[in-house]
């Protein structure tokens, strides 16, 4: 494998023998070497590939100013999640982590740390990354000698939902704030308490977490066996007036219209979490 670029004393960038471009880390693999040089295998600790497309000079650019050091806790982080969480995380994942590591800690340097709005909803909505984020913060603060704060550990956790879906960070922030104030519409209409451990807390935050996706990615559902849901408005009046309002505050604010599967599939369960309140 032939050096391609050298990013740092501990990172280059390299040509495969099939022609695909890695990042290679390996303490010292770029000291006094030259583009065009042989890497030996052995030195080569962890190496990211780059599957889709080639390796952007921006990409390059990017890792060649982040201290090695960094790149070495990202990849310690992806390899705590991948094991962690046992799915695909996306290799944009190393590049967007590592970066933003080191802004976290450029920022926290000058004492400008920055707040998380969301971290009481990634707490809760991500509760697998989020413990994956925590764990990821004490390594960067152990291995830095810092105290980031605990905000970076819902940031860390978003990288990873982010990484492992198609989405965009914008869509998952997007996604995790529209999620928080429909749980608040439910709350405040309902007068009701939400018990976080309960099941059927957590199939709303599921259910409520994949139509936000749709909701963001325009796909509609509808099931048409309005059979199965006759005079549900009737039988559940209560939880379908707030279904409605869910309705319309979606309408409102992202122009996406509910279909009536989905205002029924919200009233059912909205009076699940509205019978468990009234039991306790």
């Amino acid at each position: 494998m032939k050096i391609d670029r050298i990013l740092s004393n501990n990172a280059v960038l390299l040509i495969t023998e099939q022609g695909e471009e890695c990042v290679a880390l390996g303490r010292g693999i770029g000291f006094g070497k030259k583009n065009g040089d042989a890497v030996d295998e052995a030195a080569i600790e962890s190496r990211f590939l780059k599957s889709s497309g080639g390796l952007s000079t921006f990409f390059a650019e990017i890792l060649s100013d982040i201290p090695p050091l960094y790149l070495s806790i990202t990849e310690k982080i992806i390899r705590l999640a991948r094991d962690a969480l046992t799915i695909e995380l996306q290799d944009t994942l190393f590049l967007a982590l590592s970066d933003h590591i080191n802004f976290a800690v450029l920022r926290y340097q000058k004492g400008m740390a920055i707040k998380n709005q969301l971290l009481w909803e990634i707490k809760r909505f991500y509760p697998h990354e989020f413990a994956i984020g925590q764990q990821a913060l004490r390594i960067i603060n152990e291995s830095l000698q810092l105290q980031l704060p605990e905000d970076e550990s819902g940031f860390i956790a978003l990288h990873i939902v982010n990484a492992s879906g198609e989405n965009n960070m914008q869509k998952v922030m997007l996604s995790t704030e529209i999620v928080k104030n429909l749980l608040n519409i439910v709350k405040y209409d309902l007068n009701i308490v939400y018990d976080e451990q309960s099941l059927d807390y957590q199939r709303f935050i599921t259910h409520l977490k994949f139509f936000t996706q749709r909701l963001l990615t325009r796909e509609f559902v509808s099931h048409q066996q309005i059979s199965l849901y006759d005079n549900i408005d009737q039988r559940l009046p209560r939880a379908w007036h707030c279904a409605q309002k869910l309705s319309s505050y979606v309408d409102k604010n992202y122009q996406y219209e509910l279909t009536y599967d989905e205002v029924v599939f919200l009233a059912i369960h909205i009076e699940r979490l509205r019978k468990d309140n009234f039991h306790h």
